[in-house]
C-alpha cells in the first residue's frame, strides 16, 4: 500500500487513505510476530521487515 501510494500525486485522496491503511495494517501485526505460531513468527516477521524498511 506504501508503494501504491508513493507513486500518486500528493493531492491524490488515495494517497492518505493507502498510507493510513498500511500504519494500522502494521500496527495490528506487529504484535503477532512473536505469537509462537509458524504464520506468525516466519510470514508476518518478513513482510514486517520489508514493510519497517521500505521508504517508499
Amino acid at each position: 500500500m506504501k508503494g501504491i501510494a508513493s507513486q500518486l500525486p500528493d493531492n491524490d485522496t488515495r494517497k492518505k487513505i493507502l498510507l493510513r491503511s498500511a500504519i494500522h495494517h502494521l500496527e495490528t501485526s506487529l504484535p503477532n510476530i512473536a505469537s509462537g505460531s509458524y504464520g506468525g513468527e516466519h510470514w508476518l516477521a518478513s513482510f514486517a521487515v520489508y514493510a519497517l524498511t521500505n521508504e517508499k
